[in-house]
Protein backbone atom coordinates (compact mmCIF):
# COMPACT_ATOMS: atom_id res chain seq x y z
CA UNK A 1 0.00 0.00 0.00
CA UNK A 2 1.37 3.31 -1.14
CA UNK A 3 0.71 6.60 0.53
CA UNK A 4 0.05 9.23 -1.59
CA UNK A 5 1.42 12.53 -0.90
CA UNK A 6 1.14 15.62 -2.76
CA UNK A 7 4.93 16.33 -2.03
CA UNK A 8 7.45 16.80 -4.94
CA UNK A 9 10.29 14.45 -5.48
CA UNK A 10 12.91 16.70 -7.63
CA UNK A 11 14.27 18.91 -5.17
CA UNK A 12 17.63 17.25 -6.10
CA UNK A 13 20.99 18.61 -7.48
CA UNK A 14 21.59 17.23 -11.14
CA UNK A 15 25.09 16.15 -9.97
CA UNK A 16 23.69 13.71 -7.83
CA UNK A 17 21.07 11.96 -10.26
CA UNK A 18 24.64 11.28 -12.21
CA UNK A 19 26.02 9.67 -8.77
CA UNK A 20 22.96 7.35 -8.19
CA UNK A 21 22.94 6.13 -11.35
CA UNK A 22 26.77 5.45 -11.65
CA UNK A 23 26.79 4.21 -8.39
CA UNK A 24 23.81 1.57 -8.86
CA UNK A 25 21.64 2.61 -5.84
CA UNK A 26 18.65 0.20 -5.55
CA UNK A 27 15.02 1.82 -5.71
CA UNK A 28 14.59 2.01 -2.40
CA UNK A 29 18.06 3.79 -1.55
CA UNK A 30 17.01 5.95 -4.10
CA UNK A 31 13.35 6.94 -2.72
CA UNK A 32 15.04 7.93 0.53
CA UNK A 33 17.37 10.40 -0.86
CA UNK A 34 15.03 11.67 -2.61
CA UNK A 35 12.78 11.79 0.22
CA UNK A 36 15.03 13.68 2.40
CA UNK A 37 16.46 16.34 -0.14
CA UNK A 38 13.38 17.58 0.13
CA UNK A 39 13.80 19.26 3.36
CA UNK A 40 17.66 20.30 2.91
CA UNK A 41 19.35 22.73 4.65
CA UNK A 42 23.12 23.56 4.82
CA UNK A 43 25.27 24.06 7.74
CA UNK A 44 27.99 26.78 8.45
CA UNK A 45 30.35 24.97 6.11
CA UNK A 46 28.21 24.35 3.27
CA UNK A 47 27.13 20.92 3.69
CA UNK A 48 23.72 19.88 3.36
CA UNK A 49 21.66 18.06 5.64
CA UNK A 50 18.07 16.45 6.29
CA UNK A 51 15.88 14.66 8.94
CA UNK A 52 12.67 12.78 8.31
CA UNK A 53 11.77 9.84 11.27
CA UNK A 54 11.83 6.40 9.85
CA UNK A 55 8.30 5.87 10.00
CA UNK A 56 7.68 9.12 7.89
CA UNK A 57 9.76 8.29 5.35
CA UNK A 58 8.02 4.55 5.42
CA UNK A 59 4.54 6.12 4.70
CA UNK A 60 6.54 8.37 1.92
CA UNK A 61 7.60 6.00 0.23
CA UNK A 62 5.48 3.03 0.18
CA UNK A 63 8.44 0.57 2.14
CA UNK A 64 8.01 -1.16 5.75
CA UNK A 65 10.31 0.67 8.72
CA UNK A 66 12.60 -1.93 8.42
CA UNK A 67 13.49 -1.63 4.95
CA UNK A 68 13.95 2.23 5.50
CA UNK A 69 16.48 1.41 8.42
CA UNK A 70 18.55 -1.52 6.15
CA UNK A 71 18.37 0.89 2.90
CA UNK A 72 19.75 3.70 5.52
CA UNK A 73 21.92 1.51 6.43
CA UNK A 74 23.36 0.45 2.83
CA UNK A 75 23.75 4.46 2.49
CA UNK A 76 25.92 4.97 4.96
CA UNK A 77 28.95 2.60 3.73
CA UNK A 78 30.39 2.60 0.42
CA UNK A 79 30.69 -0.55 -1.02
CA UNK A 80 33.19 -1.05 -4.06
CA UNK A 81 32.53 -4.94 -4.51
CA UNK A 82 28.92 -3.87 -5.66
CA UNK A 83 30.23 -0.96 -7.71
CA UNK A 84 29.16 2.29 -5.20
CA UNK A 85 32.36 4.22 -4.40
CA UNK A 86 30.22 7.21 -2.66
CA UNK A 87 28.14 6.88 -0.03
CA UNK A 88 24.38 8.28 0.13
CA UNK A 89 23.76 9.37 3.45
CA UNK A 90 26.46 10.14 6.63
CA UNK A 91 25.46 10.17 9.71
CA UNK A 92 25.71 13.74 11.27
CA UNK A 93 23.80 13.08 14.36
CA UNK A 94 22.46 10.03 15.93
CA UNK A 95 18.24 10.11 16.70
CA UNK A 96 17.50 9.46 20.95
CA UNK A 97 14.88 9.92 23.20
CA UNK A 98 12.37 10.32 19.88
CA UNK A 99 14.45 12.33 17.65
CA UNK A 100 15.34 11.55 13.94
CA UNK A 101 18.44 10.97 13.21
CA UNK A 102 20.09 13.77 10.84
CA UNK A 103 21.76 12.85 7.81
CA UNK A 104 23.99 14.87 5.64
CA UNK A 105 23.05 13.82 2.02
CA UNK A 106 25.17 12.65 -0.99
CA UNK A 107 28.54 13.76 2.02
CA UNK A 108 31.27 12.61 -1.13
CA UNK A 109 29.70 14.84 -4.05
CA UNK A 110 29.82 18.06 -2.81
CA UNK A 111 27.60 21.12 -4.03
CA UNK A 112 28.53 24.77 -3.32
CA UNK A 113 25.50 26.27 -1.90
CA UNK A 114 25.78 29.97 -1.08
CA UNK A 115 24.60 30.77 2.56
CA UNK A 116 22.43 34.14 2.70
CA UNK A 117 24.01 35.84 5.65
CA UNK A 118 21.31 37.83 7.46
CA UNK A 119 23.20 41.08 8.32
CA UNK A 120 24.21 41.05 4.37
CA UNK A 121 21.38 39.06 1.96
CA UNK A 122 23.46 39.86 -1.11
CA UNK A 123 25.81 37.08 -0.55
CA UNK A 124 28.90 39.17 -0.06
CA UNK A 125 28.19 41.65 -2.14
CA UNK A 126 28.60 45.38 0.03
CA UNK A 127 25.90 47.48 0.03
CA UNK A 128 25.96 50.14 -2.17
CA UNK A 129 26.26 53.57 0.39
CA UNK A 130 23.62 56.31 -0.42
CA UNK A 131 25.56 59.51 -1.16
CA UNK A 132 23.80 62.64 0.32
CA UNK A 133 22.14 64.73 -1.44
CA UNK A 134 23.66 68.68 -2.20
CA UNK A 135 21.90 71.74 -4.01
CA UNK A 136 23.34 70.48 -7.41
CA UNK A 137 21.20 67.51 -7.23
CA UNK A 138 18.05 69.20 -6.15
CA UNK A 139 19.09 71.10 -9.29
CA UNK A 140 19.43 68.73 -11.39
CA UNK A 141 16.18 67.04 -10.63
CA UNK A 142 12.87 67.73 -12.71
CA UNK A 143 10.63 69.91 -11.50
CA UNK A 144 7.32 68.07 -9.97
CA UNK A 145 4.15 69.16 -10.62
CA UNK A 146 2.59 72.17 -8.46
CA UNK A 147 -0.72 71.42 -6.80
CA UNK A 148 -3.52 74.05 -7.01
CA UNK A 149 -2.99 76.01 -4.16
CA UNK A 150 0.85 75.75 -4.44
CA UNK A 151 0.24 77.41 -7.95
CA UNK A 152 -2.61 80.27 -6.17
CA UNK A 153 0.54 81.01 -3.47
CA UNK A 154 3.22 81.39 -6.61
CA UNK A 155 0.77 83.82 -8.46
CA UNK A 156 -0.19 85.55 -5.56
CA UNK A 157 -3.63 85.33 -5.41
Amino acid sequence: MKFETNELFSRMFEKWYWQIAENNFSKNEMLIIMALAQNLEADENGRLYAWRSREELAQLTGMTTGSVSSAIHRLTKPNPAKGRNIRGLELKSAGHRNRCSVYYVMPDTPIEVKLLDNKNPHNGKPKARKRKRTDTDQAAEPERELTPTETAEKLGL
